[in-house]
């Protein structure tokens, strides 16, 4: 099938089985055992309990997450994360050390210190509206996950409503060409925040 078919155009899968938080698992030890020093009491970027305010500007990310705006948020959020290598604790395959053995114990209190950090971003990046519904969780994968559960299917509709939109917009005799132009590569722009672009050569057939 030729690449950019309109068969290949689909919706963002409701399970979200490409998303970040869905990649490939990542081994507890073995992180700890990369990240993890009990010399330096260091844990992946924060060495000591005052380094989170070297962070203070992730808990000013934008846009804060609303019932329409999923894909956009969540994809924001991952990525910061991952700037200072604290994405994985967005999942689940990375839980809180429980081995009560004393090699283990400071990895078990850097482990939670670091959980509230990053609850601290996750809620100062949603809406009030949107923090009532998440507010008694008390992980950042809970937190994570329920936001995924409760929005992903705004997505879905968006996806759909966009793709409408750029088909069945046509250029009307007597309006400004640049604007009809720029109006469609603005349904492409949101299709791609979606993480669902569309072949180029497909787009410029629908202008």
């Amino acid at each position: 099938m030729p690449a950019g078919s309109p068969h290949t155009l689909k919706p963002p899968i409701a399970d979200c089985s490409h998303s970040p938080t869905a990649s490939t698992p990542c081994s507890l030890w073995s992180y700890l055992d990369k990240n993890m020093d009990d010399k330096d009491e260091v844990h992946f970027m924060l060495q000591k309990s005052i380094d989170p305010s070297k962070y203070n500007q992730l808990n000013k990310l934008q846009p804060k997450l609303m019932t329409s705006n999923y894909s956009t948020w969540s994809m924001t959020v991952y990525h910061t994360l991952e700037t200072v290598e604290l994405h994985v604790y967005l999942t689940d395959n990375f839980p809180q050390p429980t081995d009560h053995k004393q090699e283990f114990h400071k990895q078990a209190i850097h482990w939670a210190k670091v959980n509230n950090f990053i609850l601290s971003i996750l809620t100062a990046s949603v809406t009030e509206e949107v923090m009532t519904q998440l507010a008694h969780y008390e992980t950042a994968c809970q937190i994570w996950d329920k936001a995924r559960w409760l929005y992903t299917g705004t997505t879905v509709m968006d996806w759909t409503l966009t793709i409408a939109s750029l088909i069945n917009t046509k250029h009307k005799d007597g309006e400004d060409i640049a604007a009809h132009i720029a109006k469609m590569k603005g349904y492409h722009h949101n299709i791609i925040l979606m993480n669902c672009d569309i072949d180029d050569n497909l787009f410029t057939c629908f202008l």
